[in-house]
């Protein structure tokens, strides 16, 4: 019997003892949750933290990336810009060394034309090309105005004879340009000249007027050579002198209405173009018009510049003095004195034939 009440104590007890266990776990986990969710807690916030760091880190980076991208932008910009103008500076400083240039060039042959002076050579072949016209012109008169008959005269031997003493002193008139100085007095003092010789005739021998003659063609040239001098220089004479005879080929037969060379006839060209007193000065004559010597703009002005740029071909290869140092005693005089001679040799050849044939 006592033992039987002692093992219901010790079961009693047992029990009390589980119970308080169980009931100090309970509060051991109830005293753990919170720590475990604070801990929880805390761990997020550590965890969440971290990420903002990353996030602020990334942005720092991006930003500092993005500063300097903008940085090597400006930078490319800035190299750019003081690529381009250096670049300018460069192209300036070539404009003005080639201004330079031909300024010096310009001030070179007019010490050359002072050192040189006369070249008798030129002025002997001058001489007697003016010679051959005068032959000519007499020719002209004796068969036009006195009615008299010249073999060969008024044909292919004729034209080849009047055209060797234009082309020469076409081509001359323009090689001499750049030997001469005051070109602005020389070319209105020429060109006045055919403006003269334009009214003597009308007033005169209206049936053999003289409109646009060989003097107001060479002064036209000489007075637009001025402002063209510069630009011309610029091309090298090689250049210049096969263009400008193939331009003067091209349009050797404008005057009839054509661009081509004597019988080849290239491209017809529109009517519009032969109008009035002014395109006939060009090159284009308007219907009826007619002179005793005609001598357009076109195509002689290009004669006159193959002249012009054989004259820098001559001076580059330093050949004038080898070329023109020689002389014929009387024809250089002639030459030196070309257009006072023109202006008078027409008067006294048809005073004299007057005499010869008339009385």
């Amino acid at each position: 019997m006592m033992e039987a009440d002692t093992n219901k104590i010790n079961t009693v007890q047992a029990k009390d003892q589980g119970s308080k266990i169980q009931t100090q776990k309970i509060q051991e986990k109830k005293i753990q949750s919170p720590k475990m969710q604070t801990h929880i807690i805390q761990t997020q916030k550590t965890q969440e933290k971290k990420i903002q760091s990353l996030k602020m880190q990334t942005n720092i980076i991006q930003t500092q990336k993005m500063q300097e991208e903008k940085i090597q932008s400006l930078k490319m910009q800035t190299h750019i810009m003081q690529t381009q103008k250096i670049q300018e500076k460069k192209i300036q400083e070539k404009k003005i060394q080639s201004q330079k240039m031909q300024v010096q060039k310009i001030q070179q042959c007019k010490v050359q034309r002072q050192k040189a002076g006369r070249l008798a050579g030129l002025d002997t072949i001058r001489g007697i090309t003016l010679l051959s016209m005068m032959l000519y012109h007499t020719c002209w008169d004796l068969v036009f105005l006195f009615g008299k008959k010249i073999p060969g005269y008024s044909g292919l031997g004729g034209y080849v004879w009047q055209q060797s003493i234009c082309w020469t002193f076409i081509l001359l008139a323009g090689f001499c340009w750049s030997l001469g100085s005051h070109h602005l007095k020389r070319g209105l003092i020429v060109f006045g000249s055919g403006i003269l010789i334009t009214f003597v005739t009308l007033l005169v021998m209206p049936e053999s007027r003289v409109i646009f003659g060989v003097l107001t063609l060479i002064g036209s040239c000489m007075l637009l050579l001025i402002p063209m001098e510069k630009l011309l220089l610029k091309l090298c004479a090689e250049i210049g002198l096969a263009g400008s005879f193939l331009l003067f080929l091209l349009f050797r037969n404008v005057n009839t209405g054509y661009l081509g060379f004597e019988n080849w006839n290239i491209l017809k060209l529109p009517d519009g173009f032969y109008e009035n007193l002014f395109t006939t000065y060009l090159g284009f004559p308007q219907k009826g018009f007619f002179s005793a010597d005609y001598f357009s703009l076109l195509p002689w002005f290009f004669l006159f510049l193959t002249g012009f740029y054989l004259y820098q071909l001559v001076q580059k290869n330093h050949m004038m003095e080898k070329l023109f140092s020689w002389r014929v005693p009387g024809f250089d005089v002639i030459g030196r004195h070309s257009l006072l001679i023109y202006l008078l040799h027409q008067p006294v050849v048809f005073g004299i034939s007057w005499m010869l044939f008339q009385i």
